[in-house]
């Protein structure tokens, strides 16, 4: 229950934080918040858009603050050694580097095939280079860290327990997936690239029972698309 309690608080302080970011800046700069107001500004405000993105950050750390004291029992464990954040023998830095290499590639043929047509998060990008630049540090400085912990470290463990370990894997990467779907909905190549990442990260995790090889094949998935997004504008992915 607390592992689920943790998933949750995840969500809602994604949630909550970008919308009261959105509101507040709405109301400020407008003068109201009415839903013709919300819709234009959405539409026309890159700042609307960049604020959204920075609430992410007090988001993130509160989901850390949330999982320590609930992982170390407020201070009681070692936080790191509970989740499993070490190196297991049958998997270092390299393989690590390299699946991520592989689901990236895989990924890029997937949207070929499928359709690379301009997603939610396109248009997020598009808005301002500063929009982008936010995007590019959320996906390689927080979302690999905070989401790793969410899913992997907190949330896999508790549901193995409670369903075995195939029913941990599937249930977990369906969920990882699924927070993606609104962002992603009208690119299906890029919401099966979602799919087999968070297949394979979980897959990572019942395999080896260590946390540290998730984040770091997560780490170079998004950030090689964080350079690509720098540089060229193409989109992260997770």
């Amino acid at each position: 229950m607390a592992a689920l309690s943790v998933w949750l608080v995840s969500v809602l302080c994604l949630f909550i934080g970008q919308s009261l970011a959105i509101g507040l800046y709405v109301f400020a700069r407008y003068g109201n918040l009415t839903t013709h107001v919300l819709n234009r500004a959405l539409k026309e405000d890159p700042i609307v858009i960049l604020a959204s993105l920075i609430a992410v950050i007090p988001a993130h750390l509160l989901t850390l603050l949330v999982a320590w004291a609930i992982v170390t029992d407020v201070g009681e464990r070692s936080f790191w050694r509970a989740l499993g954040w070490e190196w297991p023998a049958r998997m270092g830095p390299w393989s690590s580097a390299a699946l991520a290499v592989v689901l990236l590639i895989v990924g890029g043929v997937l949207s070929n095939l499928l359709g690379d047509r301009t997603t939610e998060l396109d248009k997020i990008i598009a808005s301002s280079l500063a929009a982008r630049i936010t995007v590019a540090v959320l996906a390689t400085v927080t979302a690999p860290l905070v989401e790793e912990i969410v899913y992997r470290g907190v949330l896999y463990p508790a549901l193995r327990r409670m369903i075995g370990r195939a029913g941990a894997v599937v249930l977990v990467s369906t969920l990882f997936a699924s927070i993606h779907f609104a962002q992603y909905s009208d690119n299906w190549g890029v919401l099966l690239t979602i799919a087999l990442l968070s297949f394979a990260l979980t897959f990572v995790r019942a395999w080896t029972g260590r946390l540290l090889p998730c984040y770091f094949i997560h780490l170079v998935f998004n950030g090689l698309q964080a350079v690509f997004l720098i540089y060229s504008g193409t989109l992260p992915r997770s």
